[in-house]
Protein backbone atom coordinates (compact mmCIF):
# COMPACT_ATOMS: atom_id res chain seq x y z
CA UNK A 1 0.00 0.00 0.00
CA UNK A 2 1.27 3.54 -0.85
CA UNK A 3 1.62 6.50 1.68
CA UNK A 4 0.74 9.62 0.46
CA UNK A 5 0.74 12.18 3.07
CA UNK A 6 -2.18 14.89 3.35
CA UNK A 7 0.05 17.61 1.36
CA UNK A 8 0.74 15.31 -1.39
CA UNK A 9 -3.29 14.27 -2.00
CA UNK A 10 -3.78 17.79 -1.94
CA UNK A 11 -1.86 19.32 -4.65
CA UNK A 12 -3.00 15.80 -6.76
CA UNK A 13 -6.04 17.06 -5.92
CA UNK A 14 -5.45 20.61 -6.89
CA UNK A 15 -3.67 20.09 -10.00
CA UNK A 16 -6.45 17.67 -11.49
CA UNK A 17 -9.88 18.41 -13.13
CA UNK A 18 -11.31 15.16 -11.16
CA UNK A 19 -11.09 13.23 -8.26
CA UNK A 20 -10.28 10.00 -10.14
CA UNK A 21 -7.54 12.06 -11.70
CA UNK A 22 -5.83 13.25 -8.48
CA UNK A 23 -6.18 9.87 -7.50
CA UNK A 24 -4.21 8.35 -9.82
CA UNK A 25 -1.76 11.01 -9.93
CA UNK A 26 -1.42 10.25 -6.37
CA UNK A 27 -0.77 6.88 -6.36
CA UNK A 28 -3.77 5.79 -4.72
CA UNK A 29 -7.08 4.43 -5.72
CA UNK A 30 -10.36 6.53 -5.90
CA UNK A 31 -11.92 5.01 -2.85
CA UNK A 32 -8.91 5.49 -0.74
CA UNK A 33 -9.24 9.01 -1.61
CA UNK A 34 -13.01 9.23 -0.76
CA UNK A 35 -11.66 7.78 2.74
CA UNK A 36 -8.99 10.14 2.83
CA UNK A 37 -11.48 13.22 2.33
CA UNK A 38 -13.78 12.25 5.43
CA UNK A 39 -10.80 11.87 7.83
CA UNK A 40 -10.86 15.60 9.59
CA UNK A 41 -7.38 16.08 9.89
CA UNK A 42 -7.32 15.90 5.89
CA UNK A 43 -10.37 18.08 5.67
CA UNK A 44 -9.00 20.44 8.03
CA UNK A 45 -5.38 20.40 6.11
CA UNK A 46 -7.31 20.51 2.54
CA UNK A 47 -9.95 23.86 3.97
CA UNK A 48 -6.47 25.79 4.94
CA UNK A 49 -4.59 24.65 1.38
CA UNK A 50 -7.81 26.08 -0.19
CA UNK A 51 -8.48 29.30 1.86
CA UNK A 52 -4.66 29.96 0.84
CA UNK A 53 -4.81 29.65 -2.70
CA UNK A 54 -8.01 31.94 -2.29
CA UNK A 55 -6.31 34.29 -0.35
CA UNK A 56 -3.22 34.85 -2.88
CA UNK A 57 -5.67 35.04 -5.53
CA UNK A 58 -7.26 37.99 -4.05
CA UNK A 59 -4.54 39.45 -3.09
CA UNK A 60 -3.27 39.54 -6.51
CA UNK A 61 -6.82 40.79 -8.17
CA UNK A 62 -6.58 43.68 -5.63
CA UNK A 63 -2.91 44.50 -6.35
CA UNK A 64 -4.17 45.15 -10.17
CA UNK A 65 -7.12 46.62 -8.77
CA UNK A 66 -5.37 49.59 -7.31
CA UNK A 67 -3.33 49.99 -10.59
CA UNK A 68 -6.33 49.82 -13.01
CA UNK A 69 -8.02 51.89 -10.29
CA UNK A 70 -5.12 54.54 -10.86
CA UNK A 71 -5.17 54.55 -14.74
CA UNK A 72 -8.74 54.93 -14.81
CA UNK A 73 -8.35 58.35 -12.20
CA UNK A 74 -5.70 59.49 -14.71
CA UNK A 75 -8.18 59.27 -17.75
CA UNK A 76 -10.91 61.26 -15.76
CA UNK A 77 -7.82 63.67 -14.53
CA UNK A 78 -7.28 64.44 -18.16
CA UNK A 79 -8.99 67.70 -18.90
CA UNK A 80 -8.22 66.74 -23.00
CA UNK A 81 -10.56 63.35 -22.51
CA UNK A 82 -14.27 64.17 -23.03
CA UNK A 83 -16.53 64.99 -20.26
CA UNK A 84 -18.40 61.82 -20.67
CA UNK A 85 -15.19 59.89 -20.84
CA UNK A 86 -13.98 61.36 -17.73
CA UNK A 87 -17.06 61.71 -16.49
CA UNK A 88 -17.38 57.63 -16.45
CA UNK A 89 -14.02 57.07 -14.60
CA UNK A 90 -15.50 59.05 -12.30
CA UNK A 91 -18.03 56.59 -11.94
CA UNK A 92 -16.41 53.26 -12.14
CA UNK A 93 -13.86 54.33 -9.23
CA UNK A 94 -16.68 55.32 -6.96
CA UNK A 95 -18.38 51.68 -7.60
CA UNK A 96 -14.99 49.89 -7.14
CA UNK A 97 -14.82 51.78 -4.01
CA UNK A 98 -17.93 50.82 -3.21
CA UNK A 99 -17.63 47.31 -3.71
CA UNK A 100 -13.87 47.40 -2.05
CA UNK A 101 -15.55 48.32 1.26
CA UNK A 102 -18.42 45.67 0.45
CA UNK A 103 -15.44 43.36 0.46
CA UNK A 104 -13.53 44.81 3.38
CA UNK A 105 -16.57 44.63 5.14
CA UNK A 106 -16.99 40.90 4.95
CA UNK A 107 -13.76 40.09 5.56
CA UNK A 108 -13.64 41.75 8.91
CA UNK A 109 -16.76 39.83 9.43
CA UNK A 110 -15.17 36.55 8.75
CA UNK A 111 -11.95 37.36 10.71
CA UNK A 112 -14.17 38.24 13.87
CA UNK A 113 -15.90 35.06 13.39
CA UNK A 114 -12.85 32.75 13.46
CA UNK A 115 -12.77 30.23 15.97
Amino acid sequence: MKIVSNEQLIVAIFANKTLAAAADAAGISLRSLHDRMRDPEFKLAYSDAKAAILREAVENVNGKLCEALEIVAAIMRDEDNNAAVRLQAAQTIINQHTKLRERLAVTDVNFINQP
